[in-house]
């Protein structure tokens, strides 16, 4: 979460079990949802808050959730939510 070109926290989601999303609705109403890990920003890796930082500068001063993914290449940014 970025708070007015600051960071504040990081949150990393893991997928439902046998799903591409974090949350798997199903069709008898039942959801499962994918775990989640929240770290400091101390405990997080620099090239993440570097990353969310650098995306969410352009639109201002706010709160933002900035959705990165990582793999070996590196780390990408997906979306920048106004509403986190």
């Amino acid at each position: 979460g970025i708070l007015n070109g600051q960071p504040i926290y990081a949150c990393q989601y893991f997928m439902s079990r046998n799903h591409w999303q974090i949350v798997k609705h199903g069709g008898d109403g039942r959801i499962d949802e994918g775990r989640f890990r929240t770290f400091g920003v101390d405990e997080a890796p620099a090239e993440v808050i570097d990353a969310a930082l650098r995306a969410a500068a352009p639109i201002g001063d706010g709160l933002y959730g900035v959705d990165l993914k990582q793999n070996a290449e590196g780390v990408f940014v997906i979306e920048v939510n106004d509403n986190p």
